[in-house]
């Protein structure tokens, strides 16, 4: 039945499971589509859920569009439920408006109610850290992919989780941030790092879109410009283009880790120990297990891996101190 068309391709339908988005070119087209849907649902003793449905027309104006009431009824004349521009519809764990589509704007501020619930909770601290990186991050890099969010919020994320985990562990602020994403067998915390784990794995969706089977799913790709935005992405963080397969994406992968290894290193004070622990999972394997530790006591050995623990010299380093090696010429000049 003729639907939206995306590069000559009809698409009518979107279904996932028992969620059902029909598109059409006008209001008696999507009355036909709805009543079809109808008469499957009924002879196979199903029915709407009309109290979830939602309906709306968008208008093309000169250079813009507006939202407006489709009036689309179903077949006991019962009316879909308008909405309207200011609306969000919930589909599929992410808020769709029908003016600015989906919608972002307010995922920091759900992010950072989120992890202050964390902190809360009556779990262990490495449960807490567990709960985070397996469920949170995950969750929000769906919506992170799906909505296309620009870098910067995806760098704010990853702040309010490196504050999170930082807090949790009861590590200083200023300690080293190569740690938290160092992998555990060469001695960090292995937490995801959204910035990294968004490119792979828009990379990786991006590459099963261009090569799909499914015509619409090439003709969407084709008509959002995925191939050249793949390609910029590509080249701003030096991933070899044209990639071939996925196994350069793991690679990459493989090396953003290694650079937080370096770059905790590289510290002075906290990357002393670093060099020597990396690539060695039987001195980390309490990183992997937490539960071989107590937590009062892994808690101190994070502390001494970072050389972070509460002492004179930690103390000293954040407070100005007098270099004394340096010797001072006084000149006097006594008055006659």
């Amino acid at each position: 039945m003729p639907g939206y068309k995306i590069n000559e391709c009809n698409i009518s339908c979107l279904a996932f499971a028992d969620d059902l988005i029909l598109t059409a070119n006008s209001p008696n087209d999507a009355q036909k589509l709805l009543q079809v849907v109808e008469t499957f649902l009924r002879d196979h003793g199903m029915k709407l859920s009309l109290q979830k449905c939602v309906s709306f027309q968008v208008e093309p104006t000169r250079d813009s569009f507006y939202v407006q009431d489709a009036n689309i009824f179903a077949n006991n004349r019962e009316p879909i439920p308008n909405a309207d521009a200011e609306s969000k519809i919930r589909y599929l764990g992410m808020d769709i408006s029908p003016w600015c589509g989906i919608d972002i704007k307010q995922m920091r501020g759900e992010v950072r109610s989120m992890l202050k619930w964390v902190k809360c909770l009556a779990l262990k601290l490495h449960q807490k850290i567990e709960l985070l990186s397996g469920y949170l991050v995950p969750h929000y890099l769906f919506r992170i992919l799906h909505g296309g969010a620009p870098t910067s919020t995806i760098r704010g994320l990853d702040d309010d989780f490196r504050v999170a985990v930082k807090e949790i562990l009861y590590l200083p602020l200023s300690t080293v941030d190569g740690m938290i994403y160092t992998r555990k067998r060469d001695g960090g915390l292995g937490f995801p790092r959204l910035e990294v784990t968004a490119i792979a794995s828009s990379h990786k969706s991006g590459m099963r879109f261009l090569e799909s089977p499914d015509p619409a799913i090439r003709a969407l790709a084709a008509g959002t410009g995925l191939r050249e935005r793949l390609r910029r992405q590509a080249c701003v963080n030096r991933i070899n283009w044209p990639i071939l397969d996925t196994k350069t994406i793991d690679r990459w992968k493989i090396e953003a880790k290694r650079q937080e290894l370096r770059s905790w290193g590289a510290s002075k004070t906290q990357g002393k120990a670093a060099k020597s622990l990396a690539d060695d999972p039987i001195s980390n394997c309490w990183l992997y297990n937490p539960t071989l530790l107590k937590p009062c006591r892994y808690l101190m050995a994070l502390k001494i891996r970072s050389n972070t623990c509460v002492n004179k010299v930690a103390l000293n380093r954040a407070v100005l101190q007098h270099d004394l090696t340096k010797t001072v010429n006084v000149v006097c000049c006594p008055r006659r």
